[in-house]
């Protein structure tokens, strides 16, 4: 009564129709990985700027002096 075209349609009627759907699923969970990735990566960079602002504070309100200061800046600068 109903064609190929009804029920499951193409997916898994056609040859390449679970490979399709595996190479889709493939690219979007790599797509979804990569997004993660970039958004920790971004969330990860702004740290150091915390840091060093924090560290500026506490130098300009007299708490460190210095040598203190350069020596912890040159720390977070290379990490």
């Amino acid at each position: 009564m109903f064609g190929p075209m009804y029920g499951w349609g193409w997916g898994m009627m056609h040859p390449f129709g679970l490979f399709l759907m595996l190479a889709l699923l493939t690219l979007v969970i790599i797509g979804a990985i990569l997004f993660a990735r970039v958004v920790l990566d971004d969330r990860a960079a702004e740290a150091p700027d915390v840091a060093l602002q924090e560290l500026r504070r506490r130098y300009a309100r007299g708490e460190i002096d210095d040598q203190e200061f350069e020596a912890k800046r040159r720390e977070l600068v290379t990490h």
